[in-house]
């Protein structure tokens, strides 16, 4: 019986390492690492657009959304912009 078994922090030095042999041997598989979201607070993100003020999420939403039209393969579907969210959810 095969065991399935999820390396996370694969970026890390240890992770890195270990996930790197893995796959020489052959007994593990991986797809290519999502893209980062520009979280506010994030170096990427202060890159990008400075401080972080009381629109900081919702422009770090539109512009994943807006760089990435495909997604993992974890999700069912692209996720909605948070506006479509909040309107959702106060229906």
């Amino acid at each position: 019986m095969k065991t399935k078994i999820l390396i996370t922090g694969g970026a890390g030095f240890i992770g890195s390492h270990l996930a790197t042999e893995l796959l020489k041997s052959g007994r593990i598989w991986a797809n290519d690492p999502g893209p980062l979201f520009p979280y506010p607070g994030s170096p990427d993100y202060r890159r990008l657009w400075g401080v972080p003020d009381d629109s900081a999420w919702e422009r770090a939403v539109s512009c994943y959304l807006g760089r990435y039209g495909a997604f993992r393969d974890i999700q069912d579907q692209q996720p909605r912009p948070l506006d479509q969210l909040e309107r959702m959810d106060a229906a």
